[in-house]
């Protein structure tokens, strides 16, 4: 006699899904939504996100979790993700997140991609053969695919796309209107919003 079908087999499980920065204790959930190959996904993480670290993860204001989304707009978008997934597999996904944004340009103009972040998992230290069976193999696929759910299911039409404790906040917005978004969240929960 078969097993009974799992109800929950393709049941989405947050907690198991994304990388995640900052205090689980913190008093305010930002979840992420954002495709490698977006330019506006990296002017984020490069002009914005940093202040935001700082200010509120690094002080314990903040939970911050990164889902890898593949809108599909974007040339090695798919693969860039997956080479996202694969150094995360080892646990070294934010230093692949940070070269992924900053060679945006390069891998996506690339027709070799995953040859290019190849060398980019040996230049952060990964174990590169083991990088490499993930990519062949298709070890994290089936997490990026429900990413990708995920991602349509929380009405994600454009990268980056923010849930901030489940209010949508759409596009990269400007610091000090990303900081607003997060002081009327932190006020809500009782908590005084950081200095400036």
């Amino acid at each position: 006699r078969p097993p009974a079908a799992d109800p929950d087999a393709n049941a989405l499980r947050i907690s198991e899904m994304g990388y995640n920065r900052g205090s689980p204790e913190a008093p305010v959930k930002v979840l992420e939504i954002s495709d490698f190959g977006c330019g506006y996904c990296r002017r984020f993480h490069q002009e914005t996100f940093p202040s935001i670290t700082e200010a509120y993860i690094d002080e314990g204001l903040v939970e911050w979790k990164f889902i890898p989304f593949v809108l599909g707009r974007f040339p090695n978008g798919f693969q860039a993700a997956m080479a996202a997934e694969c150094a995360g597999e080892q646990g070294t996904f934010f230093p692949m997140q940070r070269r992924l944004f900053a060679e945006q340009q390069a891998w996506r103009g690339s027709d070799t991609p995953y040859r290019f972040f190849s060398r980019l998992a040996g230049e952060e230290g990964l174990d590169v053969q083991r990088f490499d069976s993930c990519i062949a193999g298709g070890w994290r696929e089936t997490r990026l695919r429900a990413n990708i759910r995920l991602a349509q299911q929380a009405g994600a039409r454009g990268t980056p796309y923010f849930l901030v404790d489940g209010r949508p906040v759409a596009g990269g917005l400007p610091l000090e209107d990303f900081r607003q978004v997060l002081d009327l969240a932190l006020v809500q929960r009782g908590r005084e919003p950081p200095g400036r």
